[in-house]
């Protein structure tokens, strides 16, 4: 644009997805010539006006450093962070000396509309299968997602806590509040660090910086307030302690920058440590809370102008009268109350409300995760709840992770050491991209440090997924931009049946293993005095075969073309097998007769476990269904299992001191169960809790096998005579006759 004498200014912006969006970096810049050779060493700078009015003043540089890529090329330049949709004012003022005396000015302004809310949605082929079964997923998701968050219905949310900032530039800091907002930053506002706090922090990158947005807000200080995330990209803050309680409402539209009060004195009575909840339909929910004098407050107060105005909805909600509890708005519309304390004692208990409070159902009058309060909790994409630390009766602060699949109906404890230390009086928030932020709070001393947890199946846009139990997963995709986020939750949608198990032998005399799958695998290995060993050693699902070399105690896997050696143990031990940590694959390890002891190999983890004495018989399984093996003992002396799960210790008589120990699933709960084979009458008998099965089955020489011989879950029995070489498969009323091997060959089972 030439505006005077033979100096031209040009001016503008580059945004780096062409028209500008939300939480976009632009270029702003301004080229100046004199008859087209570069003007050097000019004063350029911009004043930016948001579209809340607000002025920003920009320095433009021509030194390479800032964007302009050509030091002295007469384009001075610098970068932008949009914050707020609707229209901008660049007013470009240049000044210069050098050569001569000059000034020009510019105006221009640019539209933020802000990217279009994604709508999520998905496909997946097949929809059933045997495990282990390979989904694939294609992403149908309309209105341009940036990112996506798969849920396969399968995650079991044990993964640890990453610190990602260790000092998170705010103060260390407790009973504050944070937000996620729909383009994805997080906004932290105010809390307790010594003294009372109003200043406004924001980060954009899941935690890992921190930039000050405001350091005093309007809202005088406070802790204990509560703050949420509204549809239309808006903060609403509320109530609070800070030199006396609170029941004002402030609302930012900016990120936190800048802050309106929008209600004084709000109709619910001043209080501190009550919960909050946006709504899937653009009202706020408030719930609880304290008022002094020993006064817990059980009431429901609804607003539907981002609290401008508010309605008491239930006087007396239900739940006794608490404060320090959490809340969590559902995908379902539902509300989710969850323990806190109240006068009487700390809570464990969980509520539920279908109807914005109004009326409230009990879910659970003791849940699984032990009474606490100054805790916090999200709810996930796939419709799950997880709540994180918190103090409990005692005072004392955990950091022990929760999780719940149904509402609050039952809790899961999915992490007792979840990385980052104990403590209570902390905030967290759920992002876009699945994952899981916890910021501050008390351990010992005011912390600010930042964590993340991110337990998210996958992140691609059209990922595949290998399904290795049976079950039926519902899929979850969340897709989002910077725009805002939205997530697709369909139940039921992957069906996967069991595999039924097969046989096979392994032959000493040449080191073979036949195994039977319809065509006939054979894989020789090892040597003639090698004990065989099974497992699914890569975690895809299908069962491998290897050796235990007594002489060398050694195990030699093999899984496929690869081979894996582990030396282990003594040559007197016997080896035993198992999943030692939930993670899908099979791991090694002995049992030590002459000292009763259990030495698992899981990785460069040892496990050691004295359990029984030198005469007893080693078992494993899954006892408490969590997806780890654990071990146990057999005793013939007094025909007893004792079964190790932690530090829990079951004894089952069972039995008679001739029987042969078996262990399998018998009734597909996925918790394993114990039984024998009494070789005298040829006969199972198998114990399910208070009930016995008694399966009377081939003669007194057989060996007894067990598996899922039709892939329904359930683990059934059967023999293999050695004299005839053959396998006699029960299965309800069937019977399966399977030739197979020689009479010196020792039987084998798996999913191969």
């Amino acid at each position: 644009m030439n505006l005077n004498s033979s100096v031209y200014i040009t001016y503008g912006i580059n945004s780096p997805n062409g028209t500008p969006q939300i939480n976009d970096n632009i270029i702003i810049y301004s080229n100046i010539t004199d008859s087209d050779t570069p003007v050097r060493g000019a004063l350029v700078f911009t004043k930016i006006t948001n579209p809340n009015g607000v002025t920003d003043e920009i320095l433009l540089f021509d030194d390479g450093t800032h964007g302009d890529v050509i030091k002295n090329d007469g384009m001075y330049v610098n970068s932008y962070q949009i914050s707020l949709r609707g229209q901008y004012e660049l007013h470009f003022i240049a000044n210069g000396t050098t050569p001569y005396t000059f000034s020009r000015q510019g105006m221009s302004t640019f539209n933020v509309s802000g990217a279009v809310l994604p709508v999520a949605n998905f496909t997946a082929t097949p929809l059933s299968g045997t495990a282990p079964l390979i989904a694939r997923f294609t992403d149908t998701s309309t209105n341009t997602p940036s990112g996506w968050a798969w849920f396969f219905g399968d995650e079991t949310y044990t993964a640890p806590w990453t610190e990602v900032n260790v000092s998170s530039g705010w103060s260390g800091r407790q009973a504050h509040t944070s937000v996620m907002e729909p383009g994805g930053s997080i906004i932290l506002m105010g809390g307790y660090d010594g003294g009372y706090k109003n200043d406004t922090w924001r980060s954009m990158d899941n935690g890992a910086t921190w930039t000050l947005v405001n350091a005093s807000s309007g809202w005088s200080a406070r802790a204990d307030h509560t703050s949420v995330s509204m549809p239309d990209g808006s903060i609403v803050l509320m109530g609070g302690w800070g030199s006396g309680y609170k029941n004002d409402t402030w609302q930012s539209t900016d990120y936190g920058a800048t802050w309106t009060r929008v209600n004084e004195s709000s109709g619910w009575s001043v209080r501190e440590s009550h919960s909050s909840v946006s709504m899937p339909d653009g009202s706020i929910v408030l719930m609880g809370g304290y008022n002094g004098g020993n006064n817990y407050l059980n009431d429901t107060w609804r607003s539907k102008d981002n609290g401008a105005t508010w309605t008491l909805v239930n006087a007396s909600s239900g739940w006794s009268a608490r404060a320090d509890h959490t809340s969590v708005s559902m995908p379902d519309g539902s509300i989710v109350l969850i323990t806190g304390v109240g006068s009487d004692r700390v809570k464990n208990d969980t509520w539920r409300s279908k109807d914005n409070g109004a009326t409230w159902i009990q879910m659970n009058a003791s849940a699984g995760d032990s009474a606490r309060f100054v805790h916090t909790s999200v709810a996930m994409p796939d419709g799950s709840i997880v709540l994180m630390g918190g103090y409990d009766s005692g005072g004392f602060p955990n950091s022990y992770t929760w999780r719940s699949t149904d509402n609050g109906a039952t809790w899961t404890l999915v992490n007792t050491s979840a990385g980052c230390m104990a403590r209570g009086s902390h905030s967290s928030v759920a992002m876009p991209d699945g994952s899981i932020v916890l910021m501050g709070g008390r351990v010992k001393e005011l912390m600010n440090d930042t964590w993340r947890f991110q337990p998210a199946g996958a992140s691609a846009q059209n990922p595949s997924h290998t399904y290795t139990k049976p079950g039926i997963y519902q899929v979850a995709l969340q897709a989002y931009n910077a725009g805002g986020y939205d997530s697709m939750r369909k139940a039921g949608y992957i069906t996967v049946t069991s595999s039924t198990t097969k046989v096979g032998v392994f032959r000493p005399s040449v080191h073979t293993f036949y195994l039977k799958n319809g065509t006939t695998t054979t894989i020789n290995w090892g040597v003639s005095t090698d004990l065989p060993v099974t497992g699914d050693w890569n975690g895809d699902g299908r069962t491998d075969v290897g050796v235990f070399r007594n002489p060398t105690h050694t195990f030699i896997l093999k899984n496929g073309t690869t081979t894996t050696s582990i030396n282990w143990g003594t040559s007197t031990d016997l080896p035993v097998t198992g999943d030692w940590n939930g993670d899908g694959r099979t791991e090694v390890g002995v049992f030590r007769n002459s000292t009763h002891t259990f030495y698992l190999k899981n990785g460069t983890t040892t496990t050691s476990i004295n359990w029984g004495t030198s005469t007893d018989k080693p078992v494993t399984g899954d006892w408490n269904g969590d997806g780890r093996t654990e071990v146990g003992v057999f005793r013939p002396s007094v025909h007893t299992f004792y079964l190790k799960n932690g530090t829990t210790t079951t004894a089952i008589g069972w039995g008679v001191s001739t029987d042969k120990p078996v262990t399998g699933d018998w009734n597909g709960d996925g918790r394993t169960e114990v039984g024998v084979f009494r070789p005298s009458v040829h006969t199972f008998y198998l114990k399910n809790g208070t009930t016995t099965t008694a399966i009377s089955w081939g003669v007194s020489t057989d060996l007894p096998v067990t598996g899922d011989w039709n892939g329904d879950g359930r683990t059934e029995v059967g023999v293999f005579r050695p004299s005839v070489h053959t396998f006699y498969l029960k299965n309800g009323t069937t019977t399966t006759t399977i030739s197979w091997g020689a009479s010196t060959d020792l039987p084998v089972t798996g999913k191969w």
